[in-house]
């Protein structure tokens, strides 16, 4: 096998969700999906306004693992406060979670309990490669974060 050219990449190791409470977020989490921290730590310096691009830096961060062992990287930037989620779906730079689940309905019932949002009811796919799928798009009760929930096909 010929190496791959540019950056060849091994996997996905975590996404990062920017929140404006990692303490509310993270409770969030184990409630709404049984996920507990890895580990709960605090970051500043030099290094890490320059990584990050953002001057004074100051963050508490926070990984979770997600079943399939994609970490999800939650960071509260006590420093510098960012500015609250504003993005549309359709927006440049807008992104989301999506977590796969065996029964959309049944998870959809229990995250409506722990306060979220759907935009819609579960929907089923009905042409294309994703044909079956069962999908729909929701928001954090927390800052309005857009993730996703999806089911593969049944039967």
């Amino acid at each position: 096998m010929s190496p791959r050219p540019g950056a060849a990449i091994r996997g996905v190791h975590h996404i990062g969700i920017p929140v404006s409470s990692l303490d509310r977020s993270l409770a969030f989490f184990e409630q709404a999906f049984g996920l507990l921290p890895l580990f709960v730590g605090e970051s500043s310096g030099p290094q890490l306004s320059e990584a990050v691009g953002v001057p004074d830096a100051h963050s508490r961060v926070a990984l979770i693992e997600a079943p399939g062992g994609v970490g999800i990287e939650l960071l509260e930037y006590v420093n510098p406060r960012g500015r609250a989620h504003d993005r549309a779906n359709n927006d440049i730079g807008a992104s989301h979670l999506c977590l796969q689940v065996d029964h959309i309905d049944q998870a959809a019932s229990a995250l409506e309990a722990h306060g979220v949002e759907f935009l819609s009811a579960p929907m089923t796919a009905t042409t294309g490669e994703l044909a079956g799928w069962r999908f729909a798009y929701f928001t954090d009760p927390i800052d309005g974060v857009t993730f996703e929930l999806i089911q593969a096909p049944t039967g």
